[in-house]
């Protein structure tokens, strides 16, 4: 079973000095590079590693809505809203 590393990146993205989408993406770059490390030197298989990369995504993604807030999530709403044909049609 994948670890939950959202724990870990949020308190790592709290710690930063400036918050910007700049400054955390290069907290996630260096997130995945340490993953990928520790998963060479442990030898796991191909699926472990595919699922422990896979709960550092989720974990970022999580974290990267939960930074953009409801705002953004209803705006995405929104869009996909509109991308299926929905905005605009009267009953």
């Amino acid at each position: 079973m994948a670890q939950d590393f959202y724990p870990v990146i949020a308190r790592a993205v709290a710690a930063l000095a400036e918050n910007g989408a700049d400054a955390r993406q290069l907290e996630y770059d260096h997130a995945r590079t340490v993953l990928v490390r520790q998963l060479r030197s442990l030898n796991s298989g191909l699926w472990t590693g595919l699922n422990e990369l896979q709960a550092l995504e989720d974990a970022i993604q999580k974290l990267e809505s939960e930074i953009s807030g409801p705002e953004s999530a209803r705006v995405g709403a929104v869009s996909r809203s509109e991308a299926n044909g929905y905005v605009g049609v009267q009953d």
